[in-house]
């Protein structure tokens, strides 16, 4: 609960200095705030805090409304924030693909160390063929990016956007797409702000992963039924 600083209830003034923050000062929520998930996550890596840290991601991972972060257009001050810094994109999804594709390779090997591939629904140890450009946590990193990028606006025809998603999934078999699901799993634990990305794309690329991971995992039981 020490994650929680923010909007318990009890310190009104810090919710204040925060709400202000993100209003007036646009590098700060564009770029240098860190989110309670991404304290979280860092906090597993002290001593004798791994597991309650741990908890406490996961906690604030259902907690978080995907869809809503989907539906969100482009902050004020993210459009202020690019005005100022040209390099960065001109919406978060834009820059947490770019995110994904200037850091392609590492991502994959981090997803290939710690994600499992399945053999008939059991977890499997990797072998070399399951690593690098041609394999599935490379293809999950692609899915991803693809969805931040080309899929259809989840706020206005959901069911589309979700056909969408689902024809990019098509091909996969049932231990493929529940590699996937857990890929986009690991992604959301694995991108934080303020270390990887700023707060709003941090928050777009989770809820991005979220939607890929429920449909991949969604489509891997229907096939399994058939």
């Amino acid at each position: 609960e020490s994650v929680r600083l923010r909007d318990n209830g009890e310190l009104p003034n810090i919710d204040r200095w925060f709400g202000a923050m993100e209003q007036r000062v646009a590098g700060y929520a564009c770029r240098v705030q860190a989110d309670p998930i991404a304290l979280a996550v860092q906090m597993a890596d002290y001593p004798g805090l791994e597991m309650t840290a741990l908890e406490a991601a996961e906690r604030l991972l259902a907690e978080e409304n995907w869809r809503e972060v989907l539906g969100e257009r482009v902050p004020a001050a993210w459009v202020s924030f690019t005005r100022r810094y040209m390099a960065v994109a001109k919406s978060p999804k834009v820059e947490a693909a770019a995110e994904l594709i200037r850091r392609r390779a590492e991502l994959t090997d981090a997803a290939a160390r710690e994600v499992s591939p399945y053999n008939q629904g059991q977890p499997r140890t990797r072998s070399d063929v399951d690593r690098g450009s041609e394999s599935v946590p490379d293809l999950g990193l692609r899915l991803l990016a693809c969805a931040l990028l080309e899929a259809p606006d989840y706020a206005a025809a959901p069911t589309f956007a979700n056909t969408f998603i689902r024809t990019l999934l098509q091909e996969l078999s049932v231990d493929e797409l529940k590699e996937i699901s857990d890929i986009a799993q690991f992604m959301r634990m694995t991108i934080t702000a303020p270390k990887d990305l700023g707060r709003l794309p941090a928050r777009v690329l989770r809820a991005h992963a979220t939607w890929v991971g429920r449909e991949a995992l969604r489509a891997a039981k229907e096939n399994e039924r058939r």
